[in-house]
């Protein structure tokens, strides 16, 4: 007999009306619990409205969001040759007066670039015992203020070793320092099944190889067709067109969510997406309120957004409405009206130079 057949039967016998009560109570909680599961907290606020009001429920009570299947748009090149796109150095060729002169300090830019001897980093790595015979061997740094990495060409195209060992820089007073540094080594493996796929850019998720360091103009703004010169329209992200947002947070989810996993390769980043693909036809993500609340500030920020836009429609803000990238400016951020998904990173009701503590749950793949 089913639950639905035995709850009928209690209630059309008085005697066992306490049974069909109990029993009524346990599908409630599974029913709760799948939809909790599916869509969070604010499915738990419409089921409470729901038993206390029944029919009579107001209109203004917190409803179920419709959610979209974020796979349903678009494309991607999943499994499909990488586009031979134009690199950034032709880009720049045109671009060099409005880009050229702020792209050197670019983060983008700067995510792996070349090593300088006279970095803090590499002193700390020449000075260590353990490490001293590597430190000439070091041709690249990646990473910013949490950490930095080193690393080496191989001979083959488009291939790293990272060294074992990495660098923390001094933050909040704390001085920097070298970690793993017990057995030091160089692994040609990582960087290619874990790091490229976000600094490098043109990473063939087979080969695992990329086509240039850092990341090129081709990462957010796609295989362009040269014809753009004549018509802006025709590149990604120009300011003569208007993208939608949910190619907005695809281009930037590609590098920003760090806590998902292509299905097709079980890389830790897409299989060959290029600017104008649907991100998640390929790249699966947990949505749940139960994940975004594990996460850090910053990076709950981020997926939360994107979780906005791609699965409930919410199209008023995306990424490029409060992040200038070429300019780095805060200028758009501070300037946008205060809404709920601030409270990630700013504390309600203060000044907004109080914000939450930033750390927290480290993202392993990362180390920070």
């Amino acid at each position: 007999m089913s639950q639905t057949d035995r709850l009928r039967s209690c209630k059309a016998i008085p005697a066992l009306r306490p049974v069909a009560i109990k029993l009524h109570v346990k599908c409630i909680k599974r029913a709760a619990l799948n939809l909790l599961n599916a869509f969070g907290v604010p499915a738990m606020v419409a089921i409470v409205c729901a038993i206390v009001f029944g029919d009579d429920a107001p209109e203004r009570v917190v409803k179920l969001p419709a959610a979209v299947d974020p796979a349903a748009w678009g494309g991607d090149h999943v499994h499909q040759p990488m586009p031979q796109f134009i690199t950034g150095d032709e880009c720049l060729f045109c671009h060099r007066t409005n880009i050229g002169t702020t792209w050197p300090r670019n983060r983008h830019f700067l995510t792996l670039r070349s090593a300088d001897p006279k970095s803090p980093a590499l002193i700390a790595l020449r000075e260590n015992p353990s490490t001293r015979e590597f430190a000439d061997q070091v041709q690249f740094l990646l990473g910013g203020n949490h950490q930095n990495r080193f690393l080496r060409r191989t001979p083959d195209y488009g291939r790293l070793e990272i060294l074992s060992a990495s660098w923390t820089p001094p933050h909040g007073g704390k001085a920097g320092r070298l970690a793993r540094t017990d057995a030091p080594h160089w692994d040609d493996q990582t960087f290619g099944k874990s790091c490229a796929g976000c600094h490098a850019s043109g990473v063939d998720s087979q080969t695992l190889a990329f086509s240039a360091i850092s990341l090129d103009c081709f990462t957010c703004h796609g295989d362009v067709d040269l014809e753009h010169s004549k018509d802006g329209k025709l590149a990604i992200l120009s300011p003569q067109r208007r993208d939608p947002p949910r190619v907005v947070v695809s281009i930037c989810g590609q590098c920003h969510i760090r806590s998902g996993t292509s299905r097709s390769s079980g890389r830790a980043y897409p299989n060959n997406f290029v600017a104008g693909d649907n991100l998640f036809r390929d790249f699966q993500v947990d949505w749940s309120d139960k994940h975004l609340d594990r996460l850090e500030p910053i990076e709950r920020h981020i997926l939360e957004n994107v979780r906005d836009v791609a699965l409930f429609e919410k199209n008023d803000l995306d990424c490029l409405s409060c992040h200038a990238v070429h300019e780095q400016s805060t200028e758009k951020h501070q300037q946008l009206a205060e809404r709920a998904i601030c409270n990630n990173c700013h504390l309600p009701d203060q000044p907004k130079a109080k914000t939450r503590p930033l750390g927290g749950r480290r993202i392993r793949l990362c180390g920070y």
